[in-house]
């Protein structure tokens, strides 16, 4: 007969649909006493912390204790500013014209009489018969 309850050699497993209950402990002596089968793991509760013992078996028999300390985690609340993420209209406005008068900076017109101010340069007015084509 086989020493697991299953009788196949192997640890049980929880299937769903089974309930489990906690399992309540008074402090470490009594996690390091709680009796279970080789190659299993247990979370262990403790009755009076805030402290979970997390208890395993090697094939041996050999238990290992993890203790770990519950915290309570608080949702942070939503934060409603969203006044870093947008800009108000005169923001905008002072910001357009910032951008413009920039531009205007760099925008090259050109001259009413066709002629370009850079000494030595011809504009195309693309009807010559040699724009767009190179020397033979």
């Amino acid at each position: 007969m086989s020493q697991f309850p299953n009788g196949f050699g192997m640890p049980s497993l929880n299937l769903p649909g089974m309930q489990q209950q906690l399992i309540r402990v008074k402090g470490i002596e009594s996690a390091r006493m709680y009796s279970m089968p080789v190659l299993s793991t247990v979370p262990l509760f403790d009755e009076d912390e805030d402290v979970l013992y997390i208890k395993s078996t090697d094939a041996s028999g050999y238990p290992t204790i993890r203790v770990f300390n519950l915290v309570e985690v608080f949702e942070k609340p939503i934060q409603n500013d969203m006044s870093k993420y947008y800009v108000t209209i005169e923001e905008f406005e002072k910001f357009k014209e910032e951008i413009l008068s920039n531009a205007k900076q760099f925008v090259q017109q050109q001259p009413a009489n066709g002629k370009s101010k850079y000494a030595g340069t011809k504009q195309s007015d693309g009807n010559s018969e040699t724009d767009g084509q190179t020397n033979k």
